[in-house]
């Protein structure tokens, strides 16, 4: 009986040497591919994260992109037709509002900053126009909101005639007068 449980004995242990060997290697392959899956996994989703970065930053990019479009449409290029532009944008907006475009000068161009910088253009026009304060307003409104950057340095109004369109007795302004008025103003347009 000893020689039985001796011959067992020797059975299992050299079935789990050969388990041993055989088994053990290949649960080390499968703890390798375990633990390169992890990283793999680890690396996809640091790959995953940029790519939702990298979407984020281009709308944000398209948002700016539109932003800068409007910008470069408020202070246009500088060229060789920017004066024949801004008479016809000035022309346009008196047209538009209701004012009588009597007379328009341009002055010369000047650099905006200092030194090395590139610095922004501005033309300066004098424009002298008529019309009653409504339409005026209009005008001013109308550069306001031009898409074109433009500021007004100097306003100087007078009285031209104040027509009635009413009876009234004399020497008194009625509910219905109107005043034609006469506006000299300097605008300096601005340019890249």
């Amino acid at each position: 009986m000893d020689r039985r449980y001796i011959i067992a004995s020797l059975f299992f242990i050299i079935a789990a040497i050969v388990a041993g060997m055989l088994v053990y290697p290949k649960y080390q392959g499968v703890s390798l591919a375990t633990k390169v899956a992890d990283e793999k996994q680890k690396e996809f989703d640091s790959q995953m994260v940029l790519v939702q970065d990298i979407s984020r930053l281009k709308s944000q990019y398209n948002a700016v992109k539109e932003e800068f479009k409007r910008v470069n449409a408020l202070i246009p290029e500088y060229g060789e037709k920017s004066t024949a532009a801004l008479f016809v944008e000035l022309e346009g907006l008196t047209s538009r509002n209701g004012v009588l475009l009597e007379s328009i000068s341009f002055g010369q161009s000047k650099t905006l900053g200092k030194g090395q910088e590139k610095g922004y253009r501005a033309i300066s026009a004098g424009v002298a126009l008529k019309g009653d304060y409504q339409s005026f307003k209009n005008f001013l409104r109308g550069i306001e909101t031009s898409e074109h950057l433009m500021d007004i340095t100097s306003v100087s109004v007078s009285v031209i005639r104040e027509e009635k369109e009413g009876e009234g007795e004399e020497g008194e302004v009625s509910a219905n007068t109107q005043q034609i008025l006469s506006f000299k103003i300097e605008i300096n347009a601005y340019y890249q």
